[in-house]
């Protein structure tokens, strides 16, 4: 399965699926058929493997989920998805950066209130990572910061 969805091959995702293949079978780095559509930005094969009901939150070795590679591809479609069948947003990678850390780092404005789109997320601003930094912080180190843009501060 995984080899299918690192080639992009949707019907043949499809056949395996309906042949009842694990769509949470792990590969030697940790990487799901999820995880590996989402990286890829095989859009339509994440939404045949979300139909499976996969576990969001399996982590690579490097701490990361689907929801984490969502954010660092700035992938809007795939991260809506992935919010839909409530991924945790809260998850930290080996970091302990959030997907709000991530998002903010990146400068990415519309991924950061597809974030905050559910208002109890915002509690995740003032959660430090390993180094200590809150994505408030981070925000903070801009001239001109996303969240200010977003709350209009």
């Amino acid at each position: 399965l995984i080899h299918a969805v690192k080639g992009g091959h949707l019907e043949l995702v499809r056949a395996l699926i309906n042949k009842y293949a694990d769509v949470d079978v792990e590969g030697a780095d940790g990487k799901t058929a999820l995880y590996w559509a989402v990286e890829k930005g095989h859009t339509a094969i994440v939404y045949l493997l979300l139909d499976c009901d996969p576990d969001l939150e399996i982590c690579t070795k490097d701490g990361d989920t689907a929801l984490l590679r969502a954010v660092r591809s700035r992938n809007e479609d795939v991260l809506r998805m992935l919010l839909d069948k409530k991924a945790k947003i809260s998850v930290v990678d080996k970091k302990g950066d959030t997907a709000l850390h991530i998002a903010i780092r990146g400068r990415s404005k519309k991924i950061t209130e597809l974030l905050l789109r559910n208002p109890r997320n915002s509690r995740l601003l003032y959660r430090p990572n390993k180094a200590g930094e809150t994505p408030y912080q981070i925000d903070a180190y801009h001239q001109k910061g996303i969240l200010s843009q977003i709350y209009g501060h």
